[in-house]
């Protein structure tokens, strides 16, 4: 059934116009007129959840509480859902410079992410939806996934203080930045690294207590600040068998359904994040992050599911189309498709003002505790923590939708 958003457009116009004043009339006309190309769905909100008690008592500051954005216009679920079809795009210039990726509280009056439809796990309808868009190699976000939605309450900082006391410490990966709030993953396997190559981030051998102390100083910081000596980022993954196994049974639902059921475990999966049974099983993957860090853009090359256990993520999210105006690391560099250079620097945006860069197609969606996030293959992801937070993701696959744009900018 075709969507007719009319008159909810022309009333959230309207409300916009008057809350954000003339000075920003056309930044708003304009990524209104471009979501008229597609639907809007639940009112996506930056939700402010309470933050744990500081281990230490110079920590005990809270951070501020994130603003909620503007809400979208009313759900039309299921009719305006289906079938499925692309998000609605502003370009990815007028995202960043709307939004500077540095800042970690949005603009007042920021549409958070409407172009992405949001799937209630536990209605049926609404997940037959969501079934239809995986299928369809198209994003979208999930919400009330049971499982998730516990291991939201359940991972506290007491708790994982506790989890990570009994992980072996070359189980995790702590790592801080050389290039202020700036993370970008690298690979010298095979690589030809150019003269001079520093690596953008270093190990650290810090305990998870210390990690979490300079997590919770960055809250009480300007990320700049905190920038200045770089920020921290821990890795821990659960791979097959049962390593980790606070991870496994915390997150369930991400686990093969083969192993799920596995004699003893009393681990259910769902076919849902299950996709491809063909691959072997990669594990899951948790990153523990601070305020202020800024993960370069790049694409995977596997289907992606993203759950935020804790904490805030804004996503800049491009199609595989917008691949050759990218300008990505090249194959041999060790951090290949990746972005070449910082999508923070406006300086680096200014030289490209009427380009194919900036004029790439591009959206966004601010992730809270509890929401999950599919990517298909070949997407491009830019992300910037909005403050402390725990995300965890698993790939299942390879799709092959935009392999095509990939392949002619050069990869694959």
């Amino acid at each position: 059934m075709v969507c007719d958003f009319g008159e909810d457009m022309a009333s959230l116009q309207s409300t916009l116009l008057v809350a954000l004043g003339l000075g920003s009339v056309l930044f708003v006309f304009g990524i209104l007129i471009m979501s008229l190309g597609a639907p809007h769905a639940d009112v996506v909100a930056i939700r402010t959840a309470p933050l744990d008690v500081a281990p230490h008592a110079a920590l005990q500051t809270i951070s501020p509480s994130l603003p909620h954005m503007a809400a979208s216009p009313p759900s039309q679920f299921p009719q305006c859902a289906l079938p499925p079809r692309p998000p609605a795009y502003s370009t990815l210039c007028e995202l960043l410079d709307s939004w500077q990726p540095h800042e970690t509280r949005p603009p007042p009056g920021l549409d958070n992410g409407s172009a992405l439809f949001r799937f209630n796990f536990t209605v049926a309808e609404e997940l037959e939806a969501a079934r239809a868009y995986r299928r369809a190699e198209l994003p979208f976000v999930l919400h009330s996934v049971p499982d998730l939605d516990a291991a939201h309450a359940t991972w506290t900082d007491a708790y994982l203080r506790e989890q990570f006391a009994r992980t072996p410490r070359n189980m995790y990966k702590i790592e801080r930045s050389n290039a202020g709030a700036h993370f970008l993953y690298y690979s010298l396997r095979g690589a030809r690294p150019p003269v001079g190559f520093r690596p953008p981030q270093s190990p650290e051998e810090l305990s998870f207590d210390e990690f979490l102390r300079e997590a919770w100083l960055a809250e009480e910081e300007p990320p700049h600040r905190a920038g200045d000596s770089g920020l921290l980022y821990l890795t821990v993954s659960a791979g097959a068998g049962a390593q980790i196994d606070w991870i496994r049974s915390g997150l369930k639902f991400l686990l093969p359904s083969d192993e799920a059921r596995a004699p003893g475990r009393g681990l259910v999966g769902h076919e849902l994040f299950d996709v491809d049974r063909t691959v072997s099983f990669h594990g899951i993957n948790c990153r523990l992050g601070m305020r202020g860090i800024m993960q370069a853009a790049h694409y995977d090359s596997k289907r992606n599911f993203i759950a935020m256990v804790s904490g805030h993520k804004r996503y800049v999210i491009q199609p595989p189309s917008a691949c050759e105006a990218l300008e990505l690391l090249h194959p041999g560099d060790p951090s290949t498709r990746h972005a070449s250079f910082d999508w923070d620097s406006a300086h680096e945006r200014s030289l490209r003002r009427n380009k194919a860069f900036c004029n790439s197609p591009a959206t966004q969606i601010v992730l809270g505790p509890a929401d999950l996030l599919y990517l298909p293959s070949y997407w491009f992801h830019y992300i910037v923590s909005l403050d402390k937070s725990v995300q965890c993701n698993m790939r299942s696959g390879r799709g092959h939708e935009g392999e095509g744009f990939i392949k002619k900018c050069g990869f694959l």
